[in-house]
């Protein structure tokens, strides 16, 4: 029994957050290439390119610290911060709430933050390990918030 317990533990723990962040960058990636106006699909997949430089550079600039000095030797888990993932879940629940829809000339800044983040966690947590704990509580947090928006409001368009 502790081996399935384990086993699942592992399991959980190796794939959630990558595959959450590998659902955001297609969520993302097929959002840049279907905008709703026209004259706004070169800002969308400028945005969702740009994400992929910032992290690009970002990632450089990190590993290249790390050549220098040494790779940390982290374990994969370090355990969750409930108090981060609820925080998190109120957030998402309540920018997905209001009735307000981004302008288009934000979509495109937007596009290359999350793009740029969601690289760099799923980089950052399979191979770094140095803020697993934070990323898992987020991560969590995040799914909770968007499960719980959907629960408490089915009919409400999502983005």
């Amino acid at each position: 029994m502790t081996e399935t317990i384990t086993a699942l533990f592992e399991l959980i723990i190796w794939t959630f957050v990558p595959a959450m962040a590998c659902v955001i960058l297609y969520f993302l990636y097929t959002l840049s290439q279907k905008p709703e106006k026209h004259e706004y699909e070169l800002s969308m997949r400028a945005g969702f390119w740009g994400g992929v430089m910032l992290f690009l550079a970002v990632f450089i600039a990190q590993i290249g610290v790390f050549v220098q000095t040494t790779f940390p030797q982290v374990p994969i888990y370090q355990g969750i911060n409930l108090r981060l993932a609820a925080g998190a879940a109120i957030a998402v629940a309540l920018a997905f709430y209001g009735d307000y829809e981004i302008p288009q000339r934000v979509r495109g800044w937007l596009m290359l933050l999350i793009t740029a983040i969601a690289l760099w966690t799923f980089v950052h947590y399979i191979f770094i390990h140095t803020a697993n704990r934070y990323i898992l509580s987020v991560a969590l947090g995040i799914a909770l918030g968007i499960f719980a928006e959907r629960m408490l409001f089915p009919g409400k368009r999502f983005i």
